[in-house]
């Protein structure tokens, strides 16, 4: 399910809307934890879609779905120690599938910078490793932003270099 359909069950379940321009907020702020916390798998259906894409869906993983749908049965208890057991383990398959899919790109002096996979950040990749050798040679890249880690490159040191030339 997508995150404007889980913010119409929302109002229709829970009495509780949210604007339509606030989709990305919902995102980040709520479903954002279920993701990390491995009770919720973004985009099953196509894992190198990005995190921004309108597309972007959520499923809820199949071993928490289980789990939940024991709740207040008398398998609960059992099927709770199984899942506490089992999280960190899919934790980790699940991040290490992601970072299967993510685009390594290399900058000055053997730097490489791991970026989600799709959207803007193929983009990217063509502008660092195509674009800047042949229009910036020797060239310094300062910043790369990534739609998964806004901060996936910052190059603090030769921005204060700048700064202080300028000055």
């Amino acid at each position: 399910m997508g995150i404007t359909p889980m913010m119409e069950f929302f109002a229709s379940f829970y009495g509780r809307r949210y604007a339509p321009n606030t989709r990305e907020t919902v995102r980040r702020h709520t479903v954002h934890q279920f993701v990390q916390a491995g009770l919720v798998v973004p985009n099953p259906d196509k894992p190198s879609r990005p995190t921004n894409s309108p597309k972007a869906v959520y499923q809820v993983e199949p071993s928490a779905l289980k789990l939940l749908r024991a709740f207040g049965t008398l398998e609960w208890p059992a099927r709770l120690s199984a899942y506490l057991a089992s999280v960190d383990t899919l934790k980790r398959l699940y991040a290490r599938e992601r970072e299967a899919l993510r685009i390594p790109v290399a900058l000055q002096e053997g730097t490489v910078v791991q970026l989600s996979p799709g959207g803007q950040n193929v983009l990217v990749k063509r502008i660092l490793d195509d674009f800047c050798p042949l229009f910036t040679p020797g060239g310094r890249v300062l910043y790369v932003g990534d739609t998964q880690r806004k901060w996936a490159y910052f190059d603090s040191e030769s921005l204060r270099a700048i700064e202080r030339l300028v000055r």
